[in-house]
């Protein structure tokens, strides 16, 4: 069954309420982290099938992938996501409920896992979300509990009476159990000869190994130019903080907070216009989900929360077609972690978070923003501008204005986040 479209760009207005209520609900869908953040695989294909059975065949208005779609929906009832669960789903790794840490990995594995009990019905086109704790999910886990006779709380503890009841309903057998820290597993050795995907991917990991090589010589030849400018720099007279441009250098000062001068100049030739894949839905969704979070963590940092802002609707916006790279996860070529794409290797210990803690929006939000305030500090004032800081948080070693910059700077004009379309 072919994966889920893309959300559409232009659509004709429905006609009707019903209409009109499916195509926010099969929005909704597309949107919910489950499709973007843990590309589940199983859920693509759920959403696929809510799009066929919504419009079937024939030719209308097309959408960003190019698939045709007609004004209204054939049908408007959209059914609610069927999930399977896993042993381990039943058992949550720090508390979930009203008072909960609400981990969204281990809301998630209790949505699936009260789903499969029939206790809670997973209605992501009516507003549930994948990974969120909601008031429908806490009436579930009380059912579940007044059914099993547990302590009604409406939450899970690791050690508490809830999650074995409910692995025991699920598994009377027990089941494989997996630890939810554990890492994927690793391909299975290369492609057997028959597979018909064999050929390209093998193509694929030869170019990644080439490129690879190739990385590691360009790093010898700018290891010796790193060094040179430090040693420029310490040969300097301690007048004023030296400066830097390098980008590897720019990385260490930001992250060790060390004084430094970055040099950035303006670029009359950058583009500020919108990627021709630009999905503006998936930028709105994204500031809208954390706009709480922006406001708190951007007012501790001391930093404009509406760059913030600015940066994550373009992030989101733009970068949405790496959503689904599952080779690219498979082996380990995807580096950054949303909502503020934050790169791992590079940012880890960054503000004392490790990169192991990068998949928390909080966390990835307050390093994000104090990345953006310590580039903020080593500009001139008059440098410190949306596009040079937007231009150094994309490629730390730019030194002139970029049109990843340019676009953020013009989002943060705009506030595309408070529009409707």
């Amino acid at each position: 069954m072919p994966r889920a479209p893309l959300a559409p760009n232009h659509r004709p207005k429905p006609s009707s309420e019903a209409a009109a209520r499916a195509v926010r609900g099969l929005d909704r869908l597309v949107a919910d982290p489950l499709a973007w953040h843990w590309r589940d695989g199983a859920y693509q294909d759920y959403v696929g099938a809510q799009f066929s059975r919504a419009y079937g065949p024939g030719p209308a208005a097309r959408d960003a992938t190019g698939k045709p779609l007609p004004a209204d929906p054939i049908r408007t009832e959209i059914e609610p996501y069927r999930p399977q669960a896993r042993p381990e789903d039943s058992t949550p790794a720090r508390l979930v409920g009203p008072e909960g840490a609400n981990r969204p990995g281990d809301v998630l594995g209790l949505q699936k896992a009260l789903s499969a009990v029939g206790r809670y019905v997973f209605d992501i086109a009516g507003g549930e979300r994948a990974g969120v704790y909601s008031e429908a999910l806490k009436s579930a886990i009380e059912g579940f509990q007044a059914e099993a006779g547990a302590q009604m709380d409406g939450a899970v503890a690791p050690g508490g009476e809830t999650a074995p009841l409910l692995r025991r309903v699920l598994w009377p057998d027990g089941g494989p159990m997996t630890p939810r820290s554990a890492p994927p597993p690793p391909l299975a050795g290369a492609p057997v000869p028959d597979d018909p995907m064999a050929e390209p991917l093998l193509r694929i990991i030869e170019s990644a190994d080439k490129k690879k090589k190739e990385r590691g010589e360009k790093k010898k030849e700018r290891a010796e130019n790193i060094r040179a400018e430090l040693e420029r720099a310490a040969s300097m007279p301690p007048v004023a903080p030296p400066t830097f441009d390098m980008a590897e250098n720019r990385v260490r000062v930001i992250k060790d907070g060390d004084e430094a001068r970055f040099t950035i100049e303006d670029n009359p030739d950058a583009d500020d216009s919108p990627r021709p894949w630009r999905i503006g839905f998936f930028g709105r969704f994204a500031v809208r989900e954390h706009d709480p979070i922006i406001a708190r963590v951007s007012e501790d940092a001391g930093v404009d929360p509406d760059l913030v802002r600015a940066i994550m609707y373009v992030e989101a916006a733009d970068g949405h077609y790496l959503k689904g790279g599952w080779l690219a996860d498979k082996l380990e070529w995807s580096d950054t972690i949303e909502p503020m794409n934050v790169h791992r290797e590079v940012w880890d210990g960054m503000a004392g978070v490790p990169a192991s803690r990068f998949d928390d929006p909080e966390e990835n939000i307050k390093v994000g923003a104090e990345i953006l305030k310590r580039i903020e500090a080593r500009l001139d004032k008059k440098d410190r501008t949306v596009e040079k800081i937007a231009t150094i948080y994309n490629s730390t070693g730019r030194e002139r204005v970029s049109g990843y910059g340019a676009r953020v700077a013009r989002a943060y004009r705009e506030r595309p986040w408070e529009k409707d379309r």
